[in-house]
């Protein structure tokens, strides 16, 4: 299975939760994967876009999680001009990799997922 977890009031409101949820996964083996899948507004159209592993996502997501190296996860940024568009970002990115279960916070992220990748499981975390 894989899976996609936000970081802003989703791992960050559940640090501990999460992240042994992503040490029994990683337990687990090579047969399900984790990626931190989180959101960012730019001003810039050209800035758009998937980008993998910025260094300030991955110190901050090591310091929520205690770990150096994320447990082998990536962080992928999806970065928009709007909400709507992040969101957008967030389910192109789920259905393309073959996400099954979506974690977020956002109501809006949530639905856009449900929308755009029909198979993916979306779970809401209630703050």
């Amino acid at each position: 299975m894989n899976f996609a977890i936000d970081i802003d009031d989703t791992l960050s409101a559940h640090p501990v939760t999460l992240t042994r949820l992503i040490e029994m996964i990683a337990i687990d083996g090579f047969s399900h994967t984790v990626v931190l899948l989180t959101g960012g507004i730019v001003e810039n159209v050209n800035d758009c876009g998937f980008k993998i592993n910025l260094k300030q996502r991955v110190e901050q997501v090591e310091a929520l999680m205690g770990y150096t190296g994320l447990l082998g996860c990536d962080v992928v940024s999806c970065m928009g001009v709007t909400v709507t568009e992040v969101g957008m970002l967030k389910a192109r990115y789920c259905k393309e990799h073959n996400i099954d279960v979506f974690i977020d916070d956002s109501q809006l992220y949530c639905s856009i997922v449900l929308q755009g990748s029909p198979k993916t499981m979306v779970l809401q975390v209630v703050k």
